[in-house]
C-alpha cells in the first residue's frame, strides 16, 4: 500500500511539472508593447519594438522612461524581429503586444507575408490593434502620452476612445484583419492613426507632438488602396454595425442656427442582397437610437411633429454619408471594406461562386441603397427650447 502511494505522489509531481517546462520567468524576458514595421529602400524590413523597462530600472533614482526603443531589419519579419537579439540582453516577447503599426510604404507594397507571420507565431495575440500610418511607422513610437504608461496601452485605450465616442476609426484587430485578407468576398481595413503637433498652452512657442487617431485605411486584399477621412470612417462602422458613438449634426430645419446635435447610442446593421433587373444589388438598413446633445436652431422639439422630423432628418443625412462612402469606394478606391460580396456568399452561395471570380469587375457596379431609421430615445432634462436666441427677457 506504502509503494503505491509513493508511485501516486511521484506521478502526481510528474503531472505538474510538464505544464511549466517552458515557462519563462518576467525578469529573464523583455516584453514588447508595441510593434512598428517600416520598410527600406532595398525592400528591407524595419522592426521598432518598444519595450517595457523593468521596474527596478525605472526605481534606481534616475528619471527614466518607462519604455524604451530598439530597432533591427532584416529580409523577413521573422528575420528582423529575431536581430533584435543582437541589442537586447534579454529575450524579446510580444505575448502583451498591444498594437502593430504599419507604415503607408508597407502596407502599399503587401501585407500578407507581413500578416502570415504574425498569426503563425504562437506568441502572437489575435486582439492586437492593426494600425496604418501615413508616414515612418517607428515615428507614432516617440510621442508620450501624458496619462498612460506605455505606447502600446496609450493607443489601445485611445484607439476605443475614439471608436465609442466619436466613431471617427474603425475597431481592428489581427484576427479581423487576417479573417478578411483570407476571404476572397472582403477586402480588409483597418484604423488611421497620426502624429500632430500641437503648440505648448504656455505659450512658450514650444511644439508637443502626439497621437491622433482619425479615419481609416482601407486595402484592395493585401494592399492599401486609400484612406478614408473620419466622416467616411463613420459612415463605414454604420455599414458594419460596428459604431456605438458619433455626433451628428443635423441643419436647422428652418430659420438661423448652428444645427442640432444628435450623439447616437447604439447602431444596428445588416446587409440585404437581392436582385435588380438580373443584377446583384443591396439594401444597407441601419436602425439607430441616440440622445439629444444640444439645441442651436429655432426649434420646438417638445411637440411630437418637430421630434419625428428631427429623426428624419438625421435618417437621411446619414444614408447620404453613406452614399457618399459607397460612391467612393466603388468607383476610386475599388475596395469592398464594406463586405457587400459577404453578403452576397451568405445570401445566394450558388450565384457567388459564379461571379467570385470576376467580382473585381462586379463590384462597382452593384445598386447598394441606404435605408436607416433614427429612434431619440432620451432629450435630457429639459423640454423643447431652453433659451432663446436674442431674447431680452420681460
Amino acid at each position: 500500500m506504502r509503494v503505491r502511494r509513493c508511485w501516486g505522489w511521484l506521478l502526481s509531481l510528474l503531472l505538474l511539472g510538464t505544464g511549466c517546462w517552458s515557462r519563462r520567468e518576467v525578469n529573464e524576458v523583455a516584453i514588447s508593447s508595441a510593434i512598428a514595421i517600416d520598410e527600406e529602400r532595398n525592400q528591407t524590413i524595419r522592426i521598432t519594438m518598444q519595450i517595457l523597462r523593468p521596474t527596478a530600472a525605472v526605481e534606481s533614482g534616475q528619471p527614466r522612461s518607462g519604455t524604451f526603443n530598439v530597432t533591427a531589419t532584416g529580409p523577413t519579419t521573422a528575420a528582423a524581429i529575431r536581430n533584435l537579439d543582437q541589442q537586447l540582453s534579454r529575450r524579446p516577447e510580444w505575448k502583451h503586444n498591444n498594437a502593430i503599426i504599419l507604415s503607408e510604404n508597407v502596407a502599399r507594397q503587401g501585407v500578407g507575408e507581413i500578416m502570415d507571420f504574425f498569426m503563425r507565431n504562437h506568441q502572437s495575440r489575435l486582439d492586437q490593434w492593426i494600425l496604418v500610418t501615413r508616414g515612418k511607422a517607428a515615428a507614432v513610437l516617440v510621442p508620450r502620452f501624458q496619462l498612460e504608461s506605455n505606447q502600446g496601452i496609450g493607443i489601445r485605450r485611445l484607439n476605443q476612445s475614439a471608436v465609442h465616442s466619436t466613431a471617427a476609426t474603425v475597431p481592428v484587430r489581427l484576427y479581423d484583419f487576417v479573417t478578411s485578407l483570407t476571404n476572397p468576398a472582403e477586402d480588409p481595413v483597418a484604423a488611421a492613426i497620426e502624429t500632430v503637433e500641437f503648440p505648448d498652452p504656455s505659450g512658450e512657442g514650444e511644439v508637443n507632438p502626439r497621437i491622433r487617431m482619425r479615419g481609416a485605411a482601407v486595402f484592395q486584399h493585401d494592399r492599401l488602396a486609400g484612406w478614408l477621412d473620419e466622416t467616411e470612417a463613420r459612415s463605414l462602422d454604420w455599414f458594419r454595425g460596428e459604431a456605438t458613438g458619433a455626433m451628428v449634426v443635423v441643419p436647422c430645419r428652418k430659420g438661423p442656427g448652428r444645427g442640432t446635435s444628435v450623439q447616437l447610442i447604439s447602431t444596428r446593421s445588416s446587409l440585404q442582397p437581392y436582385w435588380k433587373n438580373g443584377q446583384p444589388a443591396v439594401r444597407a438598413t441601419v436602425r439607430a437610437t441616440g440622445q439629444l446633445g444640444d439645441l442651436m436652431c429655432q426649434e420646438d422639439l417638445s411637440k411630437h411633429e418637430a421630434l419625428v422630423d428631427l429623426q428624419r432628418r438625421t435618417a437621411a443625412q446619414m444614408e447620404a454619408e453613406m452614399a457618399k462612402l459607397m460612391h467612393r469606394l466603388q468607383k476610386d478606391l475599388g475596395s469592398d471594406a464594406v463586405g457587400l460580396g459577404v453578403a452576397l456568399e451568405r445570401t445566394f452561395p450558388a450565384a457567388w461562386k459564379k461571379m467570385s471570380p470576376q467580382w473585381r469587375e462586379i463590384f462597382p457596379k452593384v445598386s447598394v441603397t441606404p435605408e436607416v431609421v433614427v429612434e431619440l430615445t432620451q432629450m435630457g432634462t429639459s423640454e423643447g427650447k431652453l433659451i432663446s436666441s436674442g431674447g431680452g427677457g420681460k
